[in-house]
């Protein structure tokens, strides 16, 4: 897995100032076959969160519908993609993508603290890492 070149170019989320970091948190992972995989973490923190005030352990309010943009390569298909997360027990969820205009967006239901979003799609040129 490597980093994104460019994650603000590939990737925008709907009230991402509650994600710590996400542009730190995205990789990109090539299968062969021309398939490939977008893998996002999303680390949901509390409001006005800053590590050295939080000795009181605050949690976050849960994240709901969460709207992923991806921009995917010019003629990439989104094959599948789902959330996988640790709350309350260790799960994923298939997530239904809609691609139009060249963007894929994703509606992820809810994110307590983290979650990991993961896109496989098809392309002959992957996006740039």
């Amino acid at each position: 897995m490597r980093p994104l070149k460019d994650a603000n170019a590939a990737v925008a989320i709907d009230g991402a100032e509650r994600f710590l970091m996400w542009q730190d948190f995205i990789q990109h992972l090539s299968l062969g076959n021309n398939r490939h995989r977008l893998v996002i973490h999303l680390i949901n923190i509390p409001k006005n969160y800053a590590l050295a005030d939080n000795a009181a352990m605050a949690m976050p309010e849960v994240a709901k519908n969460v709207t992923v943009s991806l921009t995917l390569p010019a003629q990439a298909k989104c094959l599948g993609a789902w959330l996988a997360s640790p709350e309350p027990e260790p799960n994923h969820q298939a997530l239904s993508a809609d691609t139009k205009d060249g963007k894929t967006s994703l509606v992820i239901p809810q994110i307590k603290t983290w979650g990991m979003l993961v896109c496989e799609y098809e392309s002959a040129s992957p996006l740039a890492v």
